[in-house]
């Protein structure tokens, strides 16, 4: 029996509507993490330094070091920005295709509701949307809410 995926251990549930193209709509299970101020600061300083040793060794190549260094150097506090303003990631989840009823895997990214994926077996491409009775911050409506509430869908049926 082969090991359970690392997002299923270290990820809380959250039930999520899976849309399709005229197809009605089907729901799926993802796992996400959310990160408080010393997880985000961990990874931002990670993308940070990361940069920073990239800019160290494109040093000695010769030409390329010319945008090189500059690039990685600008790179690294723009990374930094971005992964401090990131609030949860998504770990995973396998996703039943409403058209074909195969499952794709869904994987790790920062969470942005609607989630996007393509069905592997069929291409078709599904939209994973979090039910307005589990938006963070309390409620659809509720101006503390980290995540909007989505109008329309492009894949409403």
């Amino acid at each position: 029996m082969e090991p359970l995926p690392k997002w299923l251990e270290q990820g809380e549930a959250l039930s999520v509507e899976v849309l399709a193209r005229d197809r009605a709509p089907g729901t799926a299970t993802v796992y996400r993490r959310s990160l408080d101020e010393a997880a985000r600061r961990k990874r931002a300083i990670k993308g940070l330094a990361l940069c920073w040793l990239l800019a160290l060794v494109s040093l000695p190549i010769l030409f390329f070091h010319f945008f090189l260094v500059p690039m990685f150097l600008i790179a690294g506090p723009v990374l930094y920005v971005l992964r401090m303003r990131e609030e949860a990631l998504v770990l995973g989840a396998v996703v039943p295709c409403p058209a074909c009823g195969e499952p794709s895997r869904l994987g790790a990214q920062v969470e942005e509701w609607p989630l996007g994926l393509s069905c592997g077996p069929c291409g078709q491409q599904l939209e994973l949307q979090q039910p307005e009775s589990q938006t963070l911050g309390g409620g659809p409506h509720d101006p503390a809410s980290s995540v909007p509430p989505r109008s329309s869908s492009r894949y409403a049926t």
